[in-house]
């Protein structure tokens, strides 16, 4: 029974020690999941308030416009077309797909030069983590808005006998040589973006 006893308390102690070693871990954990899923609210809500098919009461309304803050569609806060008079949709889609790749690129060509100057290899694995994680948190961050844009080049909506891109009034949905390019261009990045990207982080 004194045996029993005894490990009983080794083993209470040694949850005990535990709880305490990775509680702070516990807490920032579930805080990025609860900060996680109120912004994916506010990018649906905000997202959901520009289509013409959903209108919100008030103040729901002037919610969400507030809310809209925090959608980090960058492009549409300031739109290069503004700057550029012959930019188009395309040249969006290019952008909002291409841009965080690049800066992704250049953020691992930077951590990568950083751990091979470091010699510590348990500093080169806390570093490879950080770097890992605040990947992770970059593409959770741009995933919506970019996922977004990519759905909007199979949207058109026909004005008399002929369909345009709802989101550029500008562009023809005739089937195309170019029109059929950007489509498959767009396929291409739903498989790297809205499907690659969750099961990555």
């Amino acid at each position: 029974a004194a045996i029993v006893v005894d490990h009983m308390h080794t083993m209470y102690v040694s949850v005990v020690e535990v709880q305490e070693k990775y509680s702070l871990q516990i807490k920032c954990f579930l805080l990025f999941v609860t900060a996680q899923v109120v912004y994916s609210f506010t990018n649906i809500t905000t997202s959901t308030a520009l289509l013409e098919t959903v209108q919100y009461p008030e103040p729901a309304t002037s919610m969400a416009n507030l809310l809209s803050v925090f959608n980090l569609e960058f492009i549409s806060i300031y739109p290069p077309g503004c700057a550029a008079p012959h930019w188009n949709f395309y040249d969006t889609l290019r952008s909002v797909t291409l841009v965080p790749l690049a800066v992704l690129t250049l953020f691992w060509l930077y951590t990568l030069y950083s751990l091979s100057r470091k010699a510590d290899s348990k500093a080169k694995k806390r570093a490879l983590g950080e770097a890992l994680g605040y990947s992770a948190l970059f593409l959770e961050l741009i995933l919506p808005s970019v996922s977004t844009t990519i759905a909007e080049t199979f949207v058109c909506d026909r004005l008399g006998d002929e369909q345009f891109l709802r989101a550029d009034l500008t562009i023809a949905c005739d089937g195309g040589e170019e029109r059929i390019w950007w489509q498959l261009y767009a396929m291409f990045f739903i498989l790297v973006y809205p499907v690659m990207v969750p099961m990555a982080i």
